[in-house]
């Protein structure tokens, strides 16, 4: 049963580390129990476009505040919709009220999108 578990464990991680990974994936929260992080000092995280370059200045994907409601991001390196498709409530029917897509010097494409009811 350990080797099994192991062995689950080890293809989750090749996994999540080849392919994309979105904010609501197995490594979602942060080493400090959350799922936000601080902003970094000269940054600006009032739009998604604020977000997005500070994911691809930090090469971290995550949630950076900024925002009262619902904000999926997520990063791939399939290119820039596939970026965007796979952020957190794409597949829920909000309205988009905002959404922005950047790719980062190690080729990642890092994305971000604001939502409401």
């Amino acid at each position: 049963m350990r080797k099994f578990f192991v062995g689950v464990l080890t293809a989750a991680a090749v996994l999540s580390a080849c392919g994309d990974a979105e904010a609501r994936g197995l490594f979602r929260r942060s080493r400090s129990g959350s799922s936000y992080h601080s902003v970094p000092a000269g940054c600006d995280n009032s739009t998604c476009r604020g977000v997005v370059e500070i994911m691809c200045k930090t090469l971290r994907m995550g949630h950076y505040g900024g925002n009262r409601g619902y904000e999926g991001v997520a990063m791939g390196y399939s290119g820039p919709e596939a970026a965007l498709n796979n952020c957190c409530y794409s597949n829920s029917g909000m309205k988009v009220v905002d959404s922005a897509v950047a790719q980062a010097k190690n080729g990642a494409w890092y994305a971000c999108k604001r939502y409401v009811r």
